[in-house]
């Protein structure tokens, strides 16, 4: 079987175009255990409906609504329920993708638990961009690059987080 990397949301979209692939895809974590991030949702300070924020904010927060985030491919769920062990460590009635025999909601969620927070990098939020835009210019782009193009590109990351970390 063949190692295939894609972001957990970009999964679902695959899945919906090739649906016999689901039973034999796997999760596993990245290298190093890679990283996730945290979303938080609010009312802003000085919204002038700050009732209406919180109305919309009890709906997107229910159980219902959690769940198909995750169905989408959104998000993990957040409530412990979702991810109650049987004796032999798994939920068999969680799957994380429609199909997926292989795929437990529980494993995605150790990954997701062992996995480093980016709210832990010295300033991430300032050279985030960089890493977004050379890696979707590496997926993005039709043509496959030459691992010595790859390096030439990694090599300069530093350079321009170092560029835009400067006060």
């Amino acid at each position: 079987m063949r190692d295939l990397l894609c972001w957990y949301s970009q999964l679902r979209d695959l899945l919906n175009e090739h649906p016999k692939l689901a039973a034999h895809l796997r999760i596993r974590a990245l290298p190093g255990r890679g990283f996730r991030g945290d979303w938080f949702i609010g009312v802003a300070e000085g919204s002038v409906s700050v009732n209406l924020g919180l109305e919309v904010l009890e709906i997107l927060t229910t159980e219902k609504e959690e769940y198909k985030r995750f169905v989408r491919g959104v998000g993990l769920p957040t409530r412990r329920k979702f991810y109650k062990k049987t004796g032999d460590g798994k939920n068999p009635d969680l799957l994380i993708w429609p199909h997926g025999i292989n795929a437990y909601l529980h494993d995605a969620y150790e990954i997701h638990h062992q996995a480093f927070s980016r709210r832990y990098i010295k300033d991430y939020n300032k050279f985030r961009q960089v890493l977004t835009a050379i890696c979707r210019g590496l997926a993005e782009t039709p043509r496959q690059y030459t691992p010595e193009e790859i390096s030439t590109l990694v090599k300069r990351i530093p350079g321009q987080i170092r560029l835009l970390t400067e006060k």
